[in-house]
């Protein structure tokens, strides 16, 4: 509805007339046309795609929570955000409602560690970690493990169909055989039981003596 405001007969219109939307800002009237309306389609390769992007923005935005992952990537790619250069990265590799194998943390290849389960239930995981190689390097004293919890097929359809919680641990010496776990808080135990099926995908930061950033591994799926 349009409105005119006096004085009349000049007057000013606000509002919406046939196709046309008056506003009014610092006493100027401006026109422009009526924002048609839009409605997402609703075929099968679209709503796939829409469900990749929001899976894949997830799965970023939780990345980008984990211990040096942000400075790692803005390093790499200065101009462009390090959610964005995460995004990019990971979007090949993402289905709609799930996550491949190929998914990663970081860009490019890491140090190459063995990575053994040793348990996983619903309250968190160990894992016994050591290095693949004889040239482990040198310069590294300490270990700490970054993961992400991917959460699938919700018991109840208010939850969404796939969540994800970033999770790092403590650091611990480097050695020839390193045991690393990550004990879930309660609020990520209550969730864990909402859903049906569970992955978990890791990687490892190297540090120096100040605990400070020097090497990451590649990353791997534990479940």
């Amino acid at each position: 509805m349009a409105i005119l405001r006096t004085p009349f007969p000049i007057g000013k219109i606000s509002g919406k007339l046939g196709n046309l939307v008056f506003r009014i800002r610092n006493n100027k009237t401006y026109v422009c046309r009526s924002p048609v309306s839009f409605t997402p389609a609703s075929d099968p390769a679209s709503v796939d795609r829409r469900l990749r992007f929001k899976t894949t923005s997830g799965f970023s935005k939780t990345v980008l929570k984990l211990h040096y992952v942000k400075d790692v990537w803005q390093k790499i790619h200065k101009n462009m955000s390090a959610y964005n250069a995460i995004f990019k990265h990971n979007y090949s590799k993402v289905l709609p409602d799930d996550l491949s194998d190929v998914v990663s943390f970081f860009p490019g290849f890491g140090v190459e560690l063995i990575c053994d389960p040793l348990l996983i239930d619903e309250d968190g995981f160990i894992v016994k970690v050591k290095p693949a190689y004889p040239d482990y390097p040198v310069d590294a004293k300490y270990i700490q493990m970054v993961s992400v919890l991917i959460l699938k097929n919700p018991v109840y359809d208010s939850e969404p169909i796939i969540d994800f919680e970033d999770l790092n641990s403590k650091p611990v010496p480097v050695s020839d055989e390193m045991i690393l776990k990550i004990l879930y808080f309660d609020s990520i135990k209550e969730k864990y039981k909402m859903y049906g099926a569970h992955k978990l995908f890791v990687a490892f930061i190297l540090l120096n003596k100040n605990k400070e950033f020097l090497h990451h591994s590649n990353t791997h799926r534990l479940k």
